[in-house]
């Protein structure tokens, strides 16, 4: 989905429509996929959910998730109170700690 600033910038826009169509490609394919392997009798929807639980928390996606949730709360915090938000960004800007 587009954001207001994406209507300001086409090509922007299109990237990002792009990027998403990928996204939404990839994600039906594995939906396609794990619907196959379930109908197929190959695994159960139980073992699809415990293997999601065990990939999500090895070390490489762990982290990203985390990071992914971390970065969440900083912008849900950011949206409740974009005074303070800005005040912090302006002083990081100021203290060289963003460029």
């Amino acid at each position: 989905m587009l954001n207001n600033n994406d209507y300001y910038h086409p090509d922007k826009a299109l990237s990002r429509i792009s990027e998403q169509e990928a996204m939404l490609k990839i994600a039906m394919d594995v939906q396609v996929i794990l619907q196959l392997l379930i109908a197929k009798g190959i695994c159960t929807q139980e073992e699809i959910s415990d293997m999601r639980l065990k990939v999500a928390n090895l070390p490489t996606y762990k982290n990203t998730l985390n990071t992914l949730k971390t970065e969440r709360a900083a912008m849900e915090k950011a949206q409740d109170n974009p005074q303070e938000y800005l005040g912090a960004l302006f002083n990081a800007k100021m203290n060289g700690d963003i460029k």
